[in-house]
């Protein structure tokens, strides 16, 4: 995070994690939005997945950001 934070606010970055290790995620990424935090049993390698696909898609847009948070927030609702 310390090498992160300087390049990318925390509320920029999003962690994909399952749900056995998102306790311990939390633990050592205190600075990470809990809403930024995206925990799955099985989902979550798809997720990450479609998140990455997004980045490269479009790395240079300025509305990058709200893209990506809309796509998890899709996620979390199922829609």
């Amino acid at each position: 995070m310390d090498r992160v934070l300087p390049l990318v606010p925390a509320k920029n970055i999003f962690v994909i994690t399952n749900e056995a290790q998102l306790p311990e995620v939390r633990k050592q990424l205190p600075k990470i939005l809990k809403a930024n935090l995206i925990a799955s049993s099985s989902d979550a390698v798809v997720a990450g997945s479609a998140v990455v696909n997004q980045i490269a898609s479009h790395g240079r847009s300025c509305d990058l950001v709200p893209q990506v948070s809309r796509f998890v927030r899709s996620l979390k609702t199922g829609g």
